[in-house]
């Protein structure tokens, strides 16, 4: 497919102010959970200059794409070659990075979406990160101690302890909504059916057993060995099927074994079979793009494997260029 031609982005100085608008070309972007998303796009160098701008580095950009969505971001790249200027996005989840928590807390029991609250509603005297804060405050009980911590670092750090999942919705009015739970889309399985050969191109399905773990050691990573809280999870039926796979983890901010078996079962459900991991393909004109984000849960069909799956979104990525949106995830059978 031919590229779907030059498109319009939205640069603005930190913090949102003085929008305007710039012809770009050769996007690429992701959207993704649990990370931080990029965005690539090059404009002429001789449009460069025009605007005025000596320095595009640490100016936000906004990308509507007409069935992916919204993308919001922070330049912090920049690269001049031949007759093109080269602009490296990160996604808004970015501004967790180089701002630090200011207080020194330490709570013995609460939610990791309760702790994440608190590290991003302190001040620590600038301006709100982003415009809206929403948590979730199921999952285990977890003990924190930080003294100035980088908040990407504390969040990362919890959303594994947790297992849990944190995004950044940029929305069409360019506001912005961080997202700490479960799961940071919605389960759309009686909504969305993805199915091989009618709105999805290739599928390339990977079934891989090496990190089979069906018995794990679940030790606090807050004490020494000798002296650290630990239990023990299983999965009777994986065992049997395909023998003892022992596993440790060490899991930080958990400290009674009833805390670390909530949190050791969580990874046993994924580790007891095999990882099913998969790479969709779907024409970027496809309308069912338009009603998938990642971290949601949708149906998918194999035709060439001949089975149904339930299909977690973990990225969405888009290269204009070739007009293709390409979706990763993990499978479960149905």
């Amino acid at each position: 497919m031919a590229s779907l031609g030059p498109q319009t982005v939205i640069l603005a100085d930190p913090g949102g102010g003085n929008k305007r608008e710039v012809r770009v070309g050769n996007i690429s972007a992701s959207w993704q959970i649990n990370g931080i998303p990029r965005l690539s796009a090059l404009m002429p160098l001789r449009d460069a200059w025009r605007q005025g701008i000596d320095d595009y580095t640490d100016l936000e950009l906004y990308w509507q794409h007409p069935t992916c969505g919204m993308w919001g971001g922070i330049v912090k790249r920049t690269r001049a070659s031949g007759q093109t200027l080269e602009l490296g996005a990160r996604g808004m989840v970015r501004k967790l990075k180089k701002s630090t928590v200011r207080r020194t807390y330490f709570q013995a029991r609460g939610s990791a979406g309760a702790l994440v609250a608190r590290a991003l509603q302190d001040g620590n005297g600038e301006r709100p990160l982003f415009n809206a804060i929403e948590v979730d405050d199921a999952g285990p009980l977890i003990s924190v101690e930080w003294r100035g911590d980088d908040r990407f670092q504390v969040v990362d750090r919890l959303a594994k302890a947790s297992g849990q999942q944190y995004r950044v919705d940029v929305a069409e009015d360019f506001t912005t909504t961080f997202q700490f739970g479960v799961r940071a889309g919605e389960d759309k399985t009686g909504s969305v059916l993805i199915a091989e050969g009618y709105n999805a191109g290739d599928m390339d399905i990977i079934i891989d057993s090496e990190n089979v773990e069906n018995r794990i050691l679940a030790v606090s990573a807050d004490d020494d060995w000798a002296d650290a809280a630990w239990t023990i999870v299983a999965d009777g039926k994986s065992i049997r099927d395909r023998g003892l796979h022992q596993g440790t983890r060490r899991y930080y901010g958990l400290t009674s074994p009833g805390a670390l078996a909530e949190r050791a079962r969580v990874e046993l459900n994924e580790l007891r079979n095999p990882t099913m991991g998969a790479t969709v393909t779907m024409s970027a004109r496809t309308g069912l793009l338009a009603e998938i984000t990642e971290g949601d849960r949708v149906r998918l069909w194999s035709a060439s494997m001949n089975r149904r799956f339930f299909f977690d979104i973990e990225q969405r990525a888009i290269n204009e260029s070739t007009g293709q949106v390409a979706l990763v995830g993990t499978l479960e059978d149905e």
